[in-house]
């Protein structure tokens, strides 16, 4: 009543569902890696400016005072 083939047929048909699905999952998380980089070099990038607006502000407040 058992037949290894036809079993073999839909193990090997389950394992090319599961490659796919992990190759997705894979690529996802290379996506996401590549996202936060992004994210943390923006991030930075914006500090940066926000901190020299910041500074210069406070160089245009001490000369009008002086």
């Amino acid at each position: 009543s058992l037949n290894p083939t036809q079993v073999n047929e839909n193990i090997s048909a389950g394992l090319k569902v599961t490659k796919k699905t992990h190759e997705g999952g894979v690529a996802a998380l290379a996506a996401r890696d590549y996202r936060r980089k992004g994210l943390g070099l923006s991030l930075i990038a914006i500090l940066a400016v926000v901190l020299g607006i910041r500074f210069y502000l406070r160089e245009i407040e001490s000369h009008n005072k002086s």
